[in-house]
């Protein structure tokens, strides 16, 4: 006759329970392992077959719009000019666009140009748990108590 190292029933079905947890956490956590080795081995088997096909495609795009560019005259009048071939289309085309200049960051903070800022801003809920109390209330908040139950996992 064994005794029973657990005080109660109750004890022994907690601890049971969390027995079954940890040996399906180990399985999910094998089975993720393998599934993740087997998804890089077939993300690197697809970059290495798609890798010439990148690169021939990447060059002829640059040979279009270089033959493009090169024959303006040939293929386009004026801008905003198509010209329909069997096999796609060629696009001429005249934009603006604001140039990407060093300092304008710091030259708008300095000139208070917000408007032309992008700023992200939200709370910092880690710095208010360490404020007082009356700090919470005029930021609109409170501080309240919650039950919290959780486990712990023995490792193997």
């Amino acid at each position: 006759m064994t005794k029973n190292l657990l005080p109660t029933p109750v004890h022994e079905a907690a601890d049971a329970l969390l027995l079954e947890m940890r040996e399906i956490e180990v399985w999910l956590y094998d089975l993720n392992a393998v599934a993740i080795q087997d998804m890089e081995r077939i993300k690197a088997a697809l970059r290495e077959k798609a890798a010439p096909l990148m690169a021939r495609h990447k060059l002829l795009d640059k040979e279009i719009l270089g033959l493009e560019k090169k024959h303006r005259a040939i293929f386009f009048e004026r801008p905003d000019d198509i010209v329909r071939l069997p096999h796609g289309t060629l696009i001429f085309n005249v934009q603006e666009h604001v140039k990407r200049a060093k300092g304008v960051l710091e030259n708008l903070e300095a000139l208070g140009l917000e408007e032309g800022l992008k700023r992200e801003v939200a709370v910092d809920w880690e710095a208010l748990e360490a404020w007082p109390d009356e700090k919470l209330i005029l930021a609109g908040t409170e501080r309240v108590r919650k039950e919290v139950f959780a486990y712990e996992l023995k490792e193997q």
